[in-house]
């Protein structure tokens, strides 16, 4: 099976500008329908990092969390773990 107009712009790659330099290279353009569907996947992918660094944050805070209780450390010592992991 062929791939679809969109998978053949990507290639792959997640650098739309090489892709789009590459259709001007060949004489071929976007149309506004294209130029359309590029902003909504960007959109979805701009929406999926933003899930992504906060499914991180969490995993760091339980991370944190755990290691604070694995040393018994108190809400000052943990603050000042922070603060000083934070300066570097």
């Amino acid at each position: 099976m062929a791939p679809s107009y969109r998978e053949s712009l990507t290639g792959g790659t997640c650098y739309p500008t090489h892709n789009i330099d590459e259709l001007n290279h060949q004489g071929l353009s976007l149309s506004v329908r294209d130029k359309a569907e590029w902003v909504t996947i960007l959109e979805q992918h701009k929406a999926n990092v933003a899930d992504c660094l906060v499914d991180l944050g969490t995993a760091d805070s339980a991370i944190e969390s755990i290691i604070f209780d694995a040393y018994e450390l108190d809400q000052r010592e943990r603050d000042e773990v922070r603060m000083v992991s934070l300066s570097t």
